[in-house]
């Protein structure tokens, strides 16, 4: 999975100096047969949650234990923290200044489907845009304001529309 998201992640980087919505050349690349249809494939923020950064870094301590190099392993993270600081970036050449700027996050859990917070790297990047000065609003069907454990910096909605609304 972390192979998979490193590589589109690249290719995304390609694509938008370019130019060019990665869904539909996602999408067609899955109906090739040796890819497939579940295939991680799609343009987007690289990969996060606890138990696949965990396991990356159980597999370099590992190697480097038994005195072997990391250096494919050393390259998804890396790819993977680089493309990840690229939403910053863009936010950056849009807007001048973030004080006061009003954001919503629709989806804040680290994947879909689960009220884990662990990891979200939707909360990674609302923490430093409250750091900017940012007001944070999010929505998560299955967060709700109790288990946030930034609820004393981000409102948490129990709807979309509050959510979007200023």
């Amino acid at each position: 999975v972390a192979t998979s998201v490193s590589r589109i992640s690249e290719i995304t980087k390609v694509a938008d100096h370019m130019g060019i919505d990665l869904r539909p050349v996602s999408k067609a690349l899955r109906h090739d047969k040796r890819i497939g249809p579940k295939s991680y494939i799609y343009p987007g923020l690289g990969f996060t949650g606890g138990n696949l950064e965990r396991d990356i870094k159980v597999i370099q301590g590992l190697l480097k234990k038994f005195g072997e190099t990391s250096d494919f392993m050393d390259t998804i993270v890396s790819t993977n923290d680089h493309h990840n600081k690229i939403v910053h970036r863009q936010l950056e050449k849009i807007f001048k200044t973030f004080k006061g700027l009003n954001v919503a996050f629709l989806g804040i859990t680290y994947k879909s489907f689960t009220n884990t917070l662990t990891g979200s790297l939707t909360l990674s990047i609302a923490k430093e845009l409250l750091e900017k000065g940012c007001i944070i609003k999010a929505f998560d069907p299955l967060v709700s304001r109790e288990n946030s454990y930034l609820r004393n910096e981000i409102t948490i909605t129990s709807d979309i529309d509050t959510c979007l609304d200023k």
